[in-house]
């Protein structure tokens, strides 16, 4: 539409570390955990008890960046985080590097199942469902494939803080819709469209479905306690971002996930890995400079 491209944001959504909270009070981990030390000392506990303290599926690849994402915001900040996306700072700044040293501290205190590229995020949620693991970093999606039966025992609680100096950043990403330019009927895709972005489509959304609209005049105070703790989490944030696969360009996003995955494999080779993002990230930058 006039030269440029347009997205129709409809509903948002949070992330958090989703947990049994009998699995913590039979442990004695107290929720929510907030530092840290005090994570990697409730995936000792756990493991010691004979639980996996986190489950994730790396089937599909987006789980693990979701680590990246956190880890990231909480030790070099939300901008930091941001600006490396948008192919501005350097995968082989030592502060991206420093990212990977905490994450290998996660596997060193045994705190993720094994095997999970076996598995796609819906089937490591069944470790969960079947009280085998404690925790689950997931979106708010997760409600969709968790047993009704089972949703008073599970509760979640904000990534923890590594640096307490640095801003918060979030994960909320936002779905919505486009009109493909080679679309048969577009006028009747635009005015489809602008009924969903309606307010009172959103309100239905929002009652019958629990979507968090992205309109501010749609009425939330219905919130369930849930959703209402979602919402929360997000507003207290210093900066919310999308996710890895869509806060930077897709090639740049397809080979830092590859990475990901050849370091969940073998922490040893980060380094190498790094220059190859890196030498990704220059050449697609430099594209994209080109283009503008």
């Amino acid at each position: 539409v006039d030269g440029g491209k347009y997205f129709l944001p409809t509903s948002y959504y949070w992330w958090g570390i989703y947990y049994r909270p009998s699995i913590f009070e039979e442990v004695g981990i107290e929720a929510p955990i907030e530092t840290w030390d005090d994570l990697l000392g409730a995936c000792d506990a756990l493991s010691e008890a004979g639980y996996a303290p986190f489950t994730i599926g790396t089937k599909f690849r987006w789980t693990a960046a979701a680590w990246f994402d956190y880890i990231n915001m909480r030790l070099n900040g939300p901008q930091f985080h941001l600006d490396l996306m948008l192919l501005k700072e350097s995968y082989t700044d030592e502060r991206v590097r420093n990212v990977f040293t905490y994450w290998e501290q996660l596997f060193d205190h045994n705190c993720f199942i094994e095997d999970p590229a076996a598995y796609s995020w819906q089937e490591a949620l069944d470790f969960m469902v079947q009280g085998d693991a404690a925790m689950y970093l997931m979106g708010a999606f997760i409600l969709d494939s968790y047993p009704d039966d089972l949703e008073d025992d599970l509760d979640f609680f904000r990534f923890p803080i590594i640096d307490p100096d640095m801003p918060i950043g979030e994960d909320a990403p936002t779905d919505g819709y486009f009109i493909p330019v080679a679309a048969g009927n577009i006028e009747g895709g635009l005015d489809y469209l602008t009924f969903l972005g309606s307010k009172e489509v959103q309100q239905i959304e929002f009652d019958e479905n629990g979507n968090l609209p992205t309109r501010t005049d749609v009425d939330i105070s219905g919130a369930d306690e849930a959703t209402q703790k979602g919402i929360d989490l997000i507003q207290t944030a210093d900066m919310v971002v999308q996710f890895y696969d869509r806060d930077s360009t897709p090639e740049m996003a397809d080979a830092g996930m590859n990475a990901m995955m050849e370091f969940w494999d073998d922490p040893s080779i980060i380094d190498d890995l790094l220059v190859e993002l890196e030498a990704d990230r220059v050449r697609l930058a430099e594209a994209q400079a080109a283009e503008d």
